[in-house]
């Protein structure tokens, strides 16, 4: 009897940690593309899509080896390391963001997806050796260019350019101030995809109200003059990173 016992015990820890194993190492893809943003500090950044069955999660760095036409005069912004996540589950995008004055290590700009209504055209290119179809969709005032390879069945995207029936080769918008170039597709077999993905455990705020507060704190150094007494004078302007608040 207890030998049965213990042979239960025994096979249901097993079912158990298989499933755990299963759950912590579920299939991850990686995709690293160039973005250009021409409004952005720096301009262009090194980035990588990390896709699985949860969701997407997408890591932004600042490209040092690139010179950009102008210097960077953003003072509120840090661009050089930032993510985006996006979870399935709930269909929301979670957003690495800064608002020191909530918290100074970080915080998380939490959104409902906004699904992009992609116009999928019978249009043919081959870029980089990936046979593309073209899909067009608007999203957040911008249209997005999109040429994506079916052939690879991800529909999760860079940044937040979700939806299409396969990976995003090479998306811009219709100004041109924004691209997504692939670089590279990689299949990450045996890696655990929650030592990469990151859930910084910030204060999390709405999108809508993170970007009234950002407007706000604009508004206060746009509107920052000299004392009655100083016969000092100044112009402030800002280089607003408006891609934050997309």
């Amino acid at each position: 009897m207890m030998n049965n016992l213990l042979s239960a015990i025994s096979f249901s820890f097993c079912c158990i940690f298989s499933t755990a194993n299963a759950q912590d190492n579920p299939t991850l893809k990686k995709i690293e593309y160039e973005q250009g943003c021409s409004f952005c500090a720096g301009e262009r950044f090194t980035s990588t899509l990390y896709v699985y069955e949860e969701g997407a999660f997408y890591n932004i760095k600042l490209d040092e080896s690139y010179t950009p036409s102008e210097p960077d005069q953003s003072i509120i912004t840090n661009n050089t390391t930032r993510h985006i996540r996006y979870d399935l589950k709930s269909d929301s995008i979670f957003e690495l963001g800064a608002m020191r004055s909530i918290n100074p290590q970080g915080i998380i700009i939490a959104e409902k997806r906004k699904p992009i209504d992609w116009n999928l055209l019978d249009s043919s290119r081959v870029i980089n050796g990936h046979s593309c179809k073209l899909g067009i969709g608007d999203f957040r005032g911008r249209q997005y260019y999109a040429w994506y390879d079916p052939s690879i069945k991800i529909s999760k995207g860079p940044w937040k350019l979700h939806g299409l029936p396969g990976a995003i080769v090479y998306a811009e918008d219709t100004t041109r101030e924004l691209y997504f170039k692939a670089l590279n597709f990689i299949d990450l077999k045996g890696t655990n995809a929650f030592q990469i993905i990151l859930k910084p455990d910030f204060p999390v705020v709405a999108r809508l109200r993170f970007r009234a507060m950002r407007e706000e704190i604009y508004a206060k150094i746009l509107n920052i003059k000299p004392g009655p007494e100083s016969n000092s004078t100044y112009r402030i302007s800002i280089k607003k990173n408006y891609f934050e608040f997309e």
